[in-house]
């Protein structure tokens, strides 16, 4: 399988905005991530990351881009400024190429990344979704050709995206 389409979208986005599922088996998670900010790097993005690991906090990643709600670790107050950070940078993608990346967002928070993301997709004429989830990769009906669905690992998606962009 080849993932030209992907990345071309990918290249090619203003806006990049990723939901990162809570259940992801993240054993190597810092080369995950390391990954994912190589493929990201330059684009204006924000993470929305329900995953629980932590890891993402020592990765290269700009936190000031990433929202971890479900983090108890995080004071309440510094969370909610997280978010009214996300929703402002959401404000800003409207009619802009964005590409929207989920990665093994199931349906333990749907109302966090996986109905949000299709919502944003189906109203935004210039967006593109991307599915990727191992058990729940269905896309609705309503996203038509605004949306590609992966029945694949999140981890076997961005090591066989990073290997097939960059040869490693």
């Amino acid at each position: 399988m080849s993932y030209a389409e992907f990345y071309n979208k990918l290249d090619n986005a203003n806006k990049v905005l990723i939901g990162i599922g809570s259940g992801i088996d993240i054993s190597n998670s810092q080369d995950f991530y390391e990954k994912l900010s190589k493929l990201i790097e330059g684009k204006d993005y924000f993470i929305v990351n329900l995953s629980t690991d932590n890891n993402i906090k020592q990765s290269p990643i700009n936190l000031d881009n990433v929202a971890i709600p479900l983090d108890d670790s995080i004071p309440i107050e510094e969370n909610e400024n997280k978010w009214n950070a996300y929703t402002n940078w959401l404000q800003t993608t409207l009619n802009r190429d964005m590409v929207l990346i989920e990665l093994g967002v199931g349906f333990d928070m749907p109302t966090l990344v996986r109905w949000p993301f299709e919502k944003i997709a189906t109203l935004n004429n210039k967006a593109f979704l991307y599915r990727v989830n191992d058990k729940f990769p269905q896309l609705p009906d309503d996203i038509g050709q605004k949306g590609e669905s992966y029945k694949i690992s999140p981890i076997d998606f961005i090591n066989d995206v990073f290997e097939e962009r960059y040869g490693n």
